[in-house]
């Protein structure tokens, strides 16, 4: 796979491919941040309630 990056790096830095990929890549970010900041606020919220006292 490495090799045909390499092979192929004229066609895929084209503006053509760029444009095309260029939204799921906008899309891909978006998702990507919107999970971030889930994950963040699940793990803030698990430390959060870890925190409770213990009771028997």
């Amino acid at each position: 796979m490495y090799y045909l990056s390499i092979c192929f790096c004229d066609y895929l830095t084209s503006p053509s491919v760029q444009q095309a990929i260029y939204p799921y890549l906008m899309n891909g970010w978006i998702l990507l941040t919107y999970l971030t900041i889930y994950q963040s606020l699940y793990m803030f919220y698990q430390i959060w309630t870890l925190r409770k006292p213990i009771q028997a």
